[in-house]
């Protein structure tokens, strides 16, 4: 064992001894403070366990075009499988909702699309979410440009992914 492990490995007993005391309070301001917000942390596994801890804000955003649909892109991964989803991920400290969608839209559609106008329609509390509880906000977004990766649909596809497939009803609305 490195003397950093060592070193680690006492302040972590310390921590478990009182976790809310003094000491353990000062250790979480010392490792927390010099992070990045939480999408930007290094590594999935420092983010689920950072997120596993407190209830995250996520924002999942609705691009409608009038004839085509709403705009979903397509995911796979090990938390919600294999399917449709709408674009979004985490919101970040001190942002606006129309900051965030505009950094998830470019992260996951690209340049070629830019956000104008972003408004909540719904907020769901998500205990039961695969990968840690999380509480999301559903945003209308009105945009320029056309986004890639993805496709319009005007129903829902059969192969949305299963944590999506209660937004729809909410965004039914809009559709038409």
């Amino acid at each position: 064992m490195t003397k950093a492990e060592e070193a680690l490995a006492i302040v972590v007993q310390e921590i478990l001894q009182d976790p809310i005391g003094v000491f353990a309070r000062q250790a979480y301001v010392d490792v927390l403070t010099p992070m990045p917000a939480a999408p930007n942390m290094p590594g999935e596994e420092v983010f689920s366990v950072v997120c596993s801890k407190v209830i995250p804000l996520n924002v999942e955003i609705v691009i409608i075009r009038p004839g085509k649909g709403v705009y979903l892109t397509p995911r796979n991964d090990k938390f919600f499988g294999t399917g449709w989803h709408f674009p979004g991920g985490c919101r970040e400290p001190k942002s606006l909702l129309l900051e965030d969608c505009a950094r998830l839209v470019r992260r996951e559609l690209g340049d070629e699309i830019r956000i104008t106008r972003a408004t909540q329609i719904d907020f769901r509390d998500h205990p039961e979410n695969p990968r840690f509880h999380d509480g999301c906000q559903i945003a209308l977004c009105m945009s320029i440009g056309e986004p890639k990766g993805g496709e319009y649909f005007s129903e829902m596809p059969e192969t949305l992914i299963a944590h999506h497939k209660k937004y729809w009803p909410i965004i039914m609305p809009y559709l038409t």
